[in-house]
Protein backbone atom coordinates (compact mmCIF):
# COMPACT_ATOMS: atom_id res chain seq x y z
CA UNK A 1 0.00 0.00 0.00
CA UNK A 2 2.48 2.35 0.90
CA UNK A 3 5.10 1.99 -2.16
CA UNK A 4 1.58 2.50 -4.39
CA UNK A 5 0.66 5.33 -2.45
CA UNK A 6 4.11 6.67 -2.65
CA UNK A 7 4.20 6.06 -6.74
CA UNK A 8 1.04 7.77 -7.27
CA UNK A 9 1.43 11.02 -4.85
CA UNK A 10 5.06 11.55 -6.81
CA UNK A 11 3.18 11.34 -10.13
CA UNK A 12 0.68 14.18 -8.49
CA UNK A 13 3.44 16.24 -7.33
CA UNK A 14 5.00 16.32 -11.03
CA UNK A 15 1.84 17.62 -11.67
CA UNK A 16 1.92 14.30 -14.25
CA UNK A 17 -1.87 13.44 -13.35
CA UNK A 18 -2.26 11.46 -16.51
CA UNK A 19 0.17 9.13 -15.22
CA UNK A 20 -1.22 8.80 -11.87
CA UNK A 21 -4.50 8.16 -13.51
CA UNK A 22 -3.07 5.41 -15.70
CA UNK A 23 -1.41 3.61 -12.71
CA UNK A 24 -4.79 3.19 -10.86
CA UNK A 25 -6.46 2.23 -13.53
CA UNK A 26 -3.97 -0.56 -14.16
CA UNK A 27 -4.10 -1.17 -10.26
CA UNK A 28 -7.45 -1.18 -10.03
CA UNK A 29 -8.17 -4.43 -11.81
CA UNK A 30 -5.16 -6.51 -9.95
CA UNK A 31 -5.92 -5.15 -6.48
CA UNK A 32 -8.99 -4.00 -5.08
CA UNK A 33 -8.55 -2.02 -1.92
CA UNK A 34 -7.20 0.38 -4.52
CA UNK A 35 -10.57 1.31 -4.61
CA UNK A 36 -11.57 1.43 -1.55
CA UNK A 37 -11.90 4.78 0.51
CA UNK A 38 -9.21 3.74 3.19
CA UNK A 39 -6.74 4.08 0.09
CA UNK A 40 -8.11 7.30 -1.30
CA UNK A 41 -7.58 8.39 2.48
CA UNK A 42 -4.16 7.35 2.47
CA UNK A 43 -3.37 9.22 -0.70
CA UNK A 44 -5.32 12.24 0.63
CA UNK A 45 -3.30 11.93 3.78
CA UNK A 46 0.07 11.29 2.04
CA UNK A 47 -0.36 14.79 -0.17
CA UNK A 48 -1.11 16.84 3.22
CA UNK A 49 1.96 15.54 4.33
CA UNK A 50 4.56 16.97 1.24
CA UNK A 51 2.13 20.19 1.64
CA UNK A 52 0.31 19.39 -1.84
CA UNK A 53 -3.41 19.95 -1.06
CA UNK A 54 -4.23 20.73 -4.31
CA UNK A 55 -2.92 17.11 -5.21
CA UNK A 56 -5.50 15.62 -2.34
CA UNK A 57 -7.89 17.55 -3.63
CA UNK A 58 -7.44 15.69 -7.22
CA UNK A 59 -7.63 12.20 -5.48
CA UNK A 60 -11.36 13.56 -3.92
CA UNK A 61 -12.36 14.04 -7.49
CA UNK A 62 -11.16 10.82 -8.34
CA UNK A 63 -12.60 9.10 -5.41
CA UNK A 64 -15.86 10.96 -6.98
CA UNK A 65 -15.68 9.14 -10.48
CA UNK A 66 -14.84 5.88 -8.83
CA UNK A 67 -18.42 6.44 -7.29
CA UNK A 68 -17.48 6.37 -3.58
CA UNK A 69 -18.83 8.93 -1.91
CA UNK A 70 -16.90 11.26 0.78
CA UNK A 71 -17.78 10.98 4.61
CA UNK A 72 -16.91 12.76 7.34
CA UNK A 73 -13.20 11.30 7.27
CA UNK A 74 -12.19 12.44 3.47
CA UNK A 75 -13.66 16.14 4.55
CA UNK A 76 -11.22 16.37 7.86
CA UNK A 77 -8.68 14.99 5.60
CA UNK A 78 -8.73 17.34 2.80
CA UNK A 79 -9.09 20.18 5.14
CA UNK A 80 -6.55 19.49 6.89
CA UNK A 81 -4.34 19.14 4.03
CA UNK A 82 -5.10 22.59 3.45
CA UNK A 83 -4.54 23.56 6.91
CA UNK A 84 -0.95 22.25 6.45
CA UNK A 85 -0.18 25.09 4.24
CA UNK A 86 -2.09 27.74 5.58
CA UNK A 87 -4.72 27.36 2.26
CA UNK A 88 -7.64 29.13 3.88
CA UNK A 89 -9.60 29.63 0.41
CA UNK A 90 -9.59 26.08 -0.31
CA UNK A 91 -9.98 24.93 2.98
CA UNK A 92 -13.33 27.01 2.92
CA UNK A 93 -14.40 25.54 -0.33
CA UNK A 94 -13.73 22.14 0.95
CA UNK A 95 -15.84 22.72 4.05
CA UNK A 96 -18.46 24.54 1.66
CA UNK A 97 -18.50 21.15 -0.15
CA UNK A 98 -19.12 19.03 2.91
CA UNK A 99 -22.03 21.30 3.55
CA UNK A 100 -23.84 20.70 0.24
CA UNK A 101 -22.93 17.01 0.16
CA UNK A 102 -25.23 17.11 3.79
CA UNK A 103 -22.98 15.82 6.25
CA UNK A 104 -22.20 18.26 8.86
CA UNK A 105 -18.98 19.09 10.43
CA UNK A 106 -17.67 18.36 13.81
CA UNK A 107 -15.56 19.74 16.24
CA UNK A 108 -12.43 18.03 14.12
CA UNK A 109 -13.68 19.62 11.19
CA UNK A 110 -13.65 23.08 13.46
CA UNK A 111 -10.14 22.56 14.98
CA UNK A 112 -8.99 21.76 11.63
CA UNK A 113 -10.26 25.35 9.69
CA UNK A 114 -8.88 27.33 13.03
CA UNK A 115 -5.60 25.41 12.43
CA UNK A 116 -5.72 26.58 8.86
CA UNK A 117 -5.89 30.29 9.50
CA UNK A 118 -3.51 29.97 12.54
CA UNK A 119 -1.11 28.43 9.66
CA UNK A 120 -2.07 31.45 7.47
CA UNK A 121 -0.80 34.07 10.29
CA UNK A 122 -5.03 35.39 9.94
CA UNK A 123 -5.26 35.62 13.95
CA UNK A 124 -8.76 37.57 13.04
CA UNK A 125 -9.82 34.46 10.80
CA UNK A 126 -8.66 32.04 13.35
CA UNK A 127 -11.06 34.10 16.40
CA UNK A 128 -13.77 33.86 13.75
CA UNK A 129 -14.00 30.36 13.16
CA UNK A 130 -13.61 29.61 16.91
CA UNK A 131 -16.62 31.90 17.62
CA UNK A 132 -18.89 30.18 14.62
CA UNK A 133 -17.98 27.00 16.66
CA UNK A 134 -19.95 28.45 19.76
CA UNK A 135 -22.75 30.26 17.24
CA UNK A 136 -23.26 26.96 15.58
CA UNK A 137 -23.70 25.39 19.06
CA UNK A 138 -20.07 23.92 19.05
CA UNK A 139 -18.17 23.64 22.61
CA UNK A 140 -14.95 24.69 22.01
CA UNK A 141 -11.78 22.31 23.36
CA UNK A 142 -8.49 22.76 24.76
CA UNK A 143 -7.08 22.03 20.98
CA UNK A 144 -9.48 25.59 19.74
CA UNK A 145 -8.19 27.62 22.38
CA UNK A 146 -4.73 26.36 22.05
CA UNK A 147 -4.38 27.33 18.53
CA UNK A 148 -6.22 30.79 19.10
CA UNK A 149 -4.23 32.09 21.46
CA UNK A 150 -1.15 30.47 19.77
CA UNK A 151 -2.30 32.50 16.32
CA UNK A 152 -2.56 35.66 18.43
CA UNK A 153 0.88 35.21 20.27
CA UNK A 154 2.72 34.49 16.84
CA UNK A 155 1.63 38.14 15.74
CA UNK A 156 2.59 39.69 18.45
CA UNK A 157 -1.03 40.81 19.73
CA UNK A 158 -1.02 39.75 23.56
CA UNK A 159 -4.12 41.15 24.60
CA UNK A 160 -6.16 39.36 22.25
CA UNK A 161 -3.97 36.29 23.38
CA UNK A 162 -5.12 37.04 27.07
CA UNK A 163 -8.46 37.77 26.05
CA UNK A 164 -9.33 34.36 24.67
CA UNK A 165 -7.16 32.84 27.91
CA UNK A 166 -9.69 34.09 29.97
CA UNK A 167 -12.49 32.97 27.42
CA UNK A 168 -10.81 29.39 28.23
CA UNK A 169 -11.45 29.21 31.71
CA UNK A 170 -14.59 30.97 31.30
CA UNK A 171 -15.62 28.06 29.46
CA UNK A 172 -14.19 25.82 32.57
CA UNK A 173 -11.47 24.01 30.35
CA UNK A 174 -8.29 23.05 31.87
CA UNK A 175 -5.23 24.83 30.70
CA UNK A 176 -2.00 23.23 30.36
CA UNK A 177 1.90 24.00 29.63
CA UNK A 178 1.46 24.54 25.76
CA UNK A 179 -1.12 27.45 26.63
CA UNK A 180 1.18 29.22 28.92
CA UNK A 181 4.00 29.12 26.18
CA UNK A 182 1.80 30.50 23.80
CA UNK A 183 1.19 33.53 26.51
CA UNK A 184 4.53 34.03 27.47
CA UNK A 185 6.17 33.36 23.74
CA UNK A 186 3.56 36.41 22.97
CA UNK A 187 4.69 38.79 26.30
CA UNK A 188 8.73 38.22 24.35
CA UNK A 189 6.83 39.27 20.94
CA UNK A 190 5.75 42.17 22.66
CA UNK A 191 9.07 42.84 24.41
CA UNK A 192 7.33 42.21 27.55
CA UNK A 193 9.41 40.89 30.42
CA UNK A 194 7.23 41.48 33.64
CA UNK A 195 4.64 39.96 31.83
CA UNK A 196 6.05 36.80 30.74
CA UNK A 197 8.04 36.41 34.51
CA UNK A 198 4.26 36.46 35.22
CA UNK A 199 2.90 33.67 33.31
CA UNK A 200 5.91 31.69 34.01
CA UNK A 201 5.49 31.92 38.10
CA UNK A 202 1.64 31.28 37.32
CA UNK A 203 2.53 27.94 35.09
CA UNK A 204 4.92 26.87 38.07
CA UNK A 205 2.12 28.22 40.71
CA UNK A 206 -0.32 25.78 38.63
CA UNK A 207 1.67 22.93 39.47
CA UNK A 208 3.50 22.88 35.61
CA UNK A 209 6.77 22.60 35.16
CA UNK A 210 8.12 25.05 32.90
CA UNK A 211 10.60 23.73 30.08
CA UNK A 212 13.07 24.84 27.83
CA UNK A 213 10.50 26.74 25.87
CA UNK A 214 9.13 28.55 28.95
CA UNK A 215 12.65 29.36 29.81
CA UNK A 216 13.48 30.64 26.40
CA UNK A 217 10.08 32.73 25.98
CA UNK A 218 11.62 34.80 29.08
CA UNK A 219 14.73 35.04 28.52
CA UNK A 220 14.02 36.72 24.49
CA UNK A 221 10.97 38.46 26.23
CA UNK A 222 13.86 40.12 28.27
CA UNK A 223 15.77 40.53 25.04
CA UNK A 224 13.39 42.41 23.40
CA UNK A 225 12.76 44.49 26.60
CA UNK A 226 16.33 45.75 26.72
CA UNK A 227 16.47 43.78 30.36
CA UNK A 228 19.65 41.93 29.82
CA UNK A 229 20.66 41.16 33.28
CA UNK A 230 17.69 39.39 33.75
CA UNK A 231 17.81 37.52 30.62
CA UNK A 232 21.29 36.17 31.99
CA UNK A 233 19.44 35.80 35.41
CA UNK A 234 17.02 33.54 34.06
CA UNK A 235 19.76 31.62 31.78
CA UNK A 236 21.06 30.69 35.23
CA UNK A 237 17.44 29.86 36.65
CA UNK A 238 17.70 27.41 33.75
CA UNK A 239 20.80 25.94 34.37
CA UNK A 240 19.89 25.25 37.98
CA UNK A 241 16.60 23.71 36.91
CA UNK A 242 18.30 21.60 35.01
CA UNK A 243 16.18 22.08 31.71
CA UNK A 244 18.35 21.78 28.64
CA UNK A 245 20.28 24.48 27.53
CA UNK A 246 19.87 24.26 23.01
CA UNK A 247 21.16 26.99 20.38
CA UNK A 248 17.86 28.66 20.56
CA UNK A 249 18.65 29.25 24.45
CA UNK A 250 22.43 31.14 23.72
CA UNK A 251 20.84 32.99 20.87
CA UNK A 252 18.35 34.64 23.15
CA UNK A 253 20.46 35.60 25.85
CA UNK A 254 22.95 36.81 22.84
CA UNK A 255 20.27 38.69 21.48
CA UNK A 256 19.60 40.70 24.84
CA UNK A 257 23.51 42.25 24.12
CA UNK A 258 23.37 43.07 20.94
CA UNK A 259 20.54 45.10 21.14
CA UNK A 260 22.34 47.65 23.07
CA UNK A 261 24.93 47.00 21.02
CA UNK A 262 27.92 44.98 23.99
CA UNK A 263 29.94 43.45 21.51
CA UNK A 264 32.29 41.82 24.33
CA UNK A 265 29.36 39.92 26.41
CA UNK A 266 28.09 38.54 22.94
CA UNK A 267 31.32 37.34 22.27
CA UNK A 268 31.50 35.75 25.95
CA UNK A 269 28.12 33.78 25.14
CA UNK A 270 29.32 32.86 22.07
CA UNK A 271 32.77 31.20 23.75
CA UNK A 272 29.95 29.73 26.32
CA UNK A 273 27.82 28.50 24.02
CA UNK A 274 31.23 26.11 22.32
CA UNK A 275 32.04 25.05 25.68
CA UNK A 276 28.53 23.54 26.30
CA UNK A 277 29.89 21.86 22.73
CA UNK A 278 26.88 23.87 20.39
CA UNK A 279 28.38 25.19 16.92
CA UNK A 280 27.39 29.05 16.75
CA UNK A 281 24.54 28.90 13.67
CA UNK A 282 23.35 31.58 11.09
CA UNK A 283 20.95 33.21 13.89
CA UNK A 284 24.02 33.21 16.64
CA UNK A 285 26.36 35.19 13.90
CA UNK A 286 24.20 37.51 12.59
CA UNK A 287 23.29 38.39 16.29
CA UNK A 288 26.91 38.91 16.58
CA UNK A 289 27.08 40.98 13.42
CA UNK A 290 23.85 43.27 14.60
CA UNK A 291 26.05 43.80 17.76
CA UNK A 292 29.21 45.12 15.55
CA UNK A 293 26.63 47.38 13.65
CA UNK A 294 25.28 48.77 16.32
CA UNK A 295 28.35 49.99 17.53
CA UNK A 296 29.82 50.90 14.58
CA UNK A 297 32.73 48.25 15.45
CA UNK A 298 33.46 47.74 11.66
CA UNK A 299 36.76 45.64 12.16
CA UNK A 300 34.74 43.21 14.62
CA UNK A 301 31.85 42.40 12.29
CA UNK A 302 34.47 41.70 9.59
CA UNK A 303 36.22 39.47 11.93
CA UNK A 304 33.17 37.58 12.61
CA UNK A 305 31.54 37.66 8.59
CA UNK A 306 34.97 35.79 8.19
CA UNK A 307 34.45 33.34 10.56
CA UNK A 308 31.03 32.33 9.58
CA UNK A 309 32.40 32.00 6.36
CA UNK A 310 34.72 29.52 7.36
CA UNK A 311 32.35 27.51 9.06
CA UNK A 312 30.29 27.11 5.93
CA UNK A 313 27.47 29.19 6.38
CA UNK A 314 25.88 31.10 4.28
CA UNK A 315 25.15 34.37 5.08
CA UNK A 316 21.87 35.50 3.75
CA UNK A 317 20.41 39.05 3.37
CA UNK A 318 20.40 40.08 7.29
CA UNK A 319 24.45 39.34 7.37
CA UNK A 320 24.73 41.59 4.60
CA UNK A 321 22.67 43.95 5.75
CA UNK A 322 24.46 44.21 9.31
CA UNK A 323 27.86 44.82 7.15
CA UNK A 324 26.49 47.38 4.96
CA UNK A 325 25.26 49.12 8.95
CA UNK A 326 28.50 48.40 10.60
CA UNK A 327 30.50 50.07 8.02
CA UNK A 328 28.14 52.51 7.08
CA UNK A 329 28.11 53.83 10.87
CA UNK A 330 32.02 53.75 10.85
CA UNK A 331 31.81 56.45 8.12
CA UNK A 332 33.52 53.73 5.42
CA UNK A 333 30.84 54.28 2.92
CA UNK A 334 32.76 52.81 -0.01
CA UNK A 335 32.67 49.57 1.87
CA UNK A 336 29.19 49.76 2.20
CA UNK A 337 28.85 49.81 -1.17
CA UNK A 338 30.98 47.04 -1.82
CA UNK A 339 29.00 44.89 0.52
CA UNK A 340 26.16 45.77 -1.65
CA UNK A 341 27.61 44.96 -4.66
CA UNK A 342 28.53 41.47 -2.99
CA UNK A 343 25.25 41.04 -1.91
CA UNK A 344 23.49 41.34 -5.07
CA UNK A 345 26.41 39.29 -7.08
CA UNK A 346 25.11 36.41 -4.67
CA UNK A 347 21.40 36.97 -6.21
CA UNK A 348 20.44 38.41 -2.38
CA UNK A 349 17.71 41.56 -3.46
CA UNK A 350 18.90 44.62 -0.92
CA UNK A 351 15.17 45.16 0.59
CA UNK A 352 13.83 47.88 2.29
CA UNK A 353 15.53 47.70 4.75
CA UNK A 354 18.85 47.71 3.31
CA UNK A 355 17.77 50.93 1.64
CA UNK A 356 16.60 52.79 4.85
CA UNK A 357 20.21 51.50 6.61
CA UNK A 358 22.02 53.62 3.59
CA UNK A 359 19.39 56.21 3.79
CA UNK A 360 20.10 56.87 7.68
CA UNK A 361 23.69 56.95 7.51
CA UNK A 362 24.21 58.81 4.43
CA UNK A 363 22.18 61.63 6.03
CA UNK A 364 24.19 63.01 8.82
CA UNK A 365 26.92 63.55 5.64
CA UNK A 366 24.79 65.47 3.30
CA UNK A 367 24.04 69.09 3.97
CA UNK A 368 21.49 70.07 6.36
CA UNK A 369 18.46 71.79 4.17
CA UNK A 370 18.92 69.11 1.64
CA UNK A 371 19.73 66.09 3.86
CA UNK A 372 16.79 63.69 3.55
CA UNK A 373 17.12 64.43 -0.14
CA UNK A 374 20.14 63.66 -0.81
CA UNK A 375 20.55 60.69 1.72
CA UNK A 376 17.67 58.96 -0.58
CA UNK A 377 19.69 59.61 -3.99
CA UNK A 378 22.49 58.50 -2.83
CA UNK A 379 20.92 55.24 -1.62
CA UNK A 380 18.84 54.63 -4.36
CA UNK A 381 21.78 55.72 -6.72
CA UNK A 382 24.02 53.21 -4.81
CA UNK A 383 21.54 49.93 -5.36
CA UNK A 384 20.74 51.03 -8.80
CA UNK A 385 24.40 51.13 -9.60
CA UNK A 386 25.37 47.95 -7.90
CA UNK A 387 22.63 46.35 -10.34
CA UNK A 388 24.11 48.26 -13.45
CA UNK A 389 27.87 46.48 -12.57
CA UNK A 390 25.87 42.97 -12.55
CA UNK A 391 24.08 44.06 -15.62
CA UNK A 392 20.94 43.13 -14.48
CA UNK A 393 18.10 44.92 -16.43
CA UNK A 394 15.27 43.79 -14.47
CA UNK A 395 16.35 45.06 -11.13
CA UNK A 396 17.54 48.26 -12.52
CA UNK A 397 14.33 48.78 -13.64
CA UNK A 398 12.74 47.93 -10.31
CA UNK A 399 14.82 49.79 -8.55
CA UNK A 400 14.55 53.10 -11.11
CA UNK A 401 10.82 52.29 -10.34
CA UNK A 402 11.17 52.05 -6.47
CA UNK A 403 12.75 56.34 -7.25
CA UNK A 404 9.90 57.49 -9.43
CA UNK A 405 7.53 55.97 -7.37
CA UNK A 406 8.80 57.68 -4.24
CA UNK A 407 9.92 60.94 -6.31
CA UNK A 408 13.74 60.42 -5.66
CA UNK A 409 15.78 62.59 -8.39
CA UNK A 410 18.61 60.92 -10.08
CA UNK A 411 21.61 62.71 -9.59
CA UNK A 412 24.00 63.90 -12.05
CA UNK A 413 26.74 61.80 -10.88
CA UNK A 414 24.77 58.68 -10.57
CA UNK A 415 23.80 58.31 -14.13
CA UNK A 416 27.22 59.27 -15.49
CA UNK A 417 28.68 56.57 -13.08
CA UNK A 418 25.93 54.08 -14.04
CA UNK A 419 26.63 55.17 -18.04
CA UNK A 420 30.15 54.76 -17.73
CA UNK A 421 29.76 50.99 -16.71
CA UNK A 422 26.53 50.45 -18.56
CA UNK A 423 26.44 47.82 -21.79
CA UNK A 424 24.30 48.90 -24.65
CA UNK A 425 20.85 47.35 -23.70
CA UNK A 426 21.54 49.15 -20.35
CA UNK A 427 21.87 52.12 -21.78
CA UNK A 428 18.97 52.14 -23.32
CA UNK A 429 17.02 51.04 -19.99
CA UNK A 430 18.77 53.99 -18.17
CA UNK A 431 17.85 56.29 -20.50
CA UNK A 432 13.81 55.08 -20.45
CA UNK A 433 13.33 54.67 -16.99
CA UNK A 434 14.92 57.69 -16.39
CA UNK A 435 12.79 60.07 -18.42
CA UNK A 436 10.20 59.38 -15.93
CA UNK A 437 12.11 60.57 -13.05
CA UNK A 438 12.69 63.99 -12.14
CA UNK A 439 16.60 64.32 -12.18
CA UNK A 440 18.45 67.55 -12.16
CA UNK A 441 19.92 69.73 -14.99
CA UNK A 442 23.27 70.38 -15.27
CA UNK A 443 26.39 68.58 -16.29
CA UNK A 444 26.01 65.06 -16.76
CA UNK A 445 22.50 64.66 -16.71
CA UNK A 446 18.89 66.83 -17.19
CA UNK A 447 17.01 68.00 -20.30
CA UNK A 448 18.75 69.38 -23.07
CA UNK A 449 18.53 73.14 -23.57
CA UNK A 450 18.68 76.04 -26.28
CA UNK A 451 18.59 79.99 -25.61
CA UNK A 452 15.58 81.87 -27.39
CA UNK A 453 15.27 85.67 -26.47
CA UNK A 454 17.73 85.76 -23.58
CA UNK A 455 16.24 82.85 -21.87
CA UNK A 456 16.75 78.91 -21.12
CA UNK A 457 13.83 77.45 -23.10
CA UNK A 458 12.69 73.77 -22.80
CA UNK A 459 10.34 72.06 -25.35
CA UNK A 460 6.82 70.84 -24.06
CA UNK A 461 5.78 67.52 -25.12
CA UNK A 462 2.30 67.64 -23.60
CA UNK A 463 1.75 63.60 -23.33
CA UNK A 464 5.27 63.34 -21.77
CA UNK A 465 3.57 65.77 -19.10
CA UNK A 466 0.27 64.20 -18.59
CA UNK A 467 1.83 61.05 -18.09
CA UNK A 468 4.37 63.04 -15.94
CA UNK A 469 1.58 64.20 -13.57
CA UNK A 470 -0.09 60.82 -13.27
CA UNK A 471 2.92 59.43 -11.67
CA UNK A 472 2.83 62.89 -9.27
CA UNK A 473 1.67 62.08 -5.16
CA UNK A 474 -1.96 63.46 -5.28
CA UNK A 475 -1.23 66.83 -2.99
CA UNK A 476 1.17 67.72 -6.08
CA UNK A 477 -1.27 67.55 -9.11
CA UNK A 478 -3.19 70.46 -10.31
CA UNK A 479 -6.50 71.27 -8.91
CA UNK A 480 -5.50 72.02 -5.24
CA UNK A 481 -6.62 75.11 -4.00
CA UNK A 482 -4.58 78.23 -4.42
CA UNK A 483 -3.07 79.84 -1.55
CA UNK A 484 -5.70 82.86 -1.00
CA UNK A 485 -3.55 84.87 1.19
CA UNK A 486 -1.35 87.22 -0.26
CA UNK A 487 -0.30 90.46 0.82
CA UNK A 488 -1.09 93.54 -1.26
CA UNK A 489 2.59 94.42 -2.04
CA UNK A 490 5.24 91.59 -2.76
CA UNK A 491 8.69 92.17 -1.60
CA UNK A 492 10.97 93.85 -4.25
CA UNK A 493 12.75 91.53 -6.97
CA UNK A 494 16.51 91.78 -5.97
CA UNK A 495 18.32 93.27 -8.95
CA UNK A 496 20.71 90.09 -8.93
CA UNK A 497 17.62 87.58 -10.18
CA UNK A 498 16.48 89.29 -13.11
CA UNK A 499 14.96 86.80 -15.61
CA UNK A 500 17.88 87.58 -18.05
CA UNK A 501 20.00 85.60 -15.61
CA UNK A 502 17.51 83.02 -14.43
CA UNK A 503 19.17 79.87 -14.45
CA UNK A 504 22.69 81.04 -13.79
CA UNK A 505 22.42 82.92 -10.68
CA UNK A 506 24.57 80.56 -7.68
CA UNK A 507 21.71 78.15 -5.56
CA UNK A 508 18.88 78.62 -8.57
CA UNK A 509 18.73 75.96 -10.79
CA UNK A 510 16.11 75.65 -13.66
CA UNK A 511 14.01 72.73 -14.66
CA UNK A 512 12.90 71.45 -17.33
CA UNK A 513 9.25 71.27 -18.72
CA UNK A 514 6.88 69.12 -16.33
CA UNK A 515 9.52 67.91 -13.91
CA UNK A 516 9.51 67.88 -10.74
CA UNK A 517 10.61 69.95 -7.36
CA UNK A 518 11.84 68.13 -4.11
CA UNK A 519 13.38 69.76 -1.74
CA UNK A 520 14.57 67.74 1.16
CA UNK A 521 11.50 70.21 3.24
CA UNK A 522 8.89 72.23 1.81
CA UNK A 523 10.13 75.89 1.87
CA UNK A 524 7.72 78.30 4.22
CA UNK A 525 5.04 79.79 2.17
CA UNK A 526 5.21 83.33 2.92
CA UNK A 527 4.56 86.37 0.56
CA UNK A 528 3.56 84.59 -2.64
CA UNK A 529 3.29 87.21 -5.14
CA UNK A 530 -0.32 88.49 -6.87
CA UNK A 531 -1.86 85.77 -9.01
CA UNK A 532 1.01 83.35 -8.53
CA UNK A 533 0.50 79.64 -9.89
CA UNK A 534 1.57 77.76 -6.66
CA UNK A 535 -0.48 75.01 -4.37
CA UNK A 536 0.07 74.49 -0.88
CA UNK A 537 1.71 70.93 0.24
CA UNK A 538 0.26 68.93 2.86
CA UNK A 539 2.65 67.78 5.88
CA UNK A 540 2.73 64.51 3.77
CA UNK A 541 4.25 65.95 0.50
CA UNK A 542 6.51 68.28 -0.78
CA UNK A 543 6.43 71.74 -2.21
CA UNK A 544 6.06 72.05 -6.15
CA UNK A 545 5.43 75.41 -8.38
CA UNK A 546 3.10 74.40 -10.70
CA UNK A 547 1.35 75.68 -13.88
CA UNK A 548 -2.69 75.14 -14.00
CA UNK A 549 -2.70 71.66 -16.06
CA UNK A 550 0.07 73.01 -18.12
CA UNK A 551 -2.59 74.62 -19.95
CA UNK A 552 -2.39 77.98 -20.44
CA UNK A 553 0.33 80.64 -20.24
CA UNK A 554 1.36 81.80 -16.90
CA UNK A 555 1.38 85.27 -16.54
CA UNK A 556 3.22 85.56 -12.91
CA UNK A 557 4.74 82.43 -11.78
CA UNK A 558 6.55 82.32 -8.11
CA UNK A 559 9.97 81.92 -7.55
CA UNK A 560 12.07 81.71 -4.09
CA UNK A 561 14.46 84.15 -3.30
CA UNK A 562 17.87 81.87 -1.80
CA UNK A 563 18.31 82.43 1.55
CA UNK A 564 14.88 84.03 2.42
CA UNK A 565 11.66 82.40 2.99
CA UNK A 566 10.00 85.15 0.35
CA UNK A 567 8.22 84.30 -3.02
CA UNK A 568 8.59 86.63 -5.74
CA UNK A 569 6.95 87.47 -8.81
CA UNK A 570 8.04 87.28 -12.20
CA UNK A 571 6.65 87.92 -15.70
CA UNK A 572 6.83 86.07 -19.09
CA UNK A 573 7.05 82.53 -17.72
CA UNK A 574 5.35 80.40 -19.90
CA UNK A 575 4.40 76.76 -20.24
CA UNK A 576 6.09 76.49 -23.64
CA UNK A 577 9.48 77.34 -21.39
CA UNK A 578 9.48 76.62 -18.20
CA UNK A 579 7.05 75.45 -16.23
CA UNK A 580 9.33 74.19 -12.78
CA UNK A 581 11.81 75.94 -10.99
CA UNK A 582 13.93 74.53 -8.36
CA UNK A 583 15.94 76.60 -5.44
CA UNK A 584 18.45 75.13 -2.95
CA UNK A 585 17.18 76.19 0.23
Amino acid sequence: LESTTGIIVNYLIAKDVDSADRWLENMAEKRKFVSSKAFYHSLIHACGKVGDPHAASWCIRRMLRCGLRPNKVTFNSIVDACAKVGNVDLAQQWWEEMVEMGLQPNGITYNTMINACAQARDATKAEWWIQKMVDDGRSPCIVSFSTVIDAFAKTGSLSKAEAWFQRMQDFGVGVDAVIYNSLINACAKAGKPCKAEHYLQKMSGAGLKPDEKSYNGVINACAKGGAVERAESWFHHMQANSCKIDTITFGSVMHASARVGNVERVEHWIEEMQRHGLRPNLVCFNTILHACAHGGAYKKALLWFERMVEARIEPNKLSYNNMINASAKAGDFASAEQWLQAMAERNIHPDRITYMTLMREYQPVAGRGQACNDAAQRAYGAIVKAYVNLGNTKQVKHWLAEMAHAGVPLSSECLERCLQVASGDMRAVLAEQCSALPHRSGSGGGPKSHENGGRQQHATDESSLAATIKQLPLAMRPGLSPVSTAPSTPPPMPQDYSTRDLATPPGLELWGAGEVCMPARPPVLAHPAPNAAVWAPTAQDHFLPYAPAFATPIERSAIMHPGSPSWYGQDSLTTDSVTCIRFSV
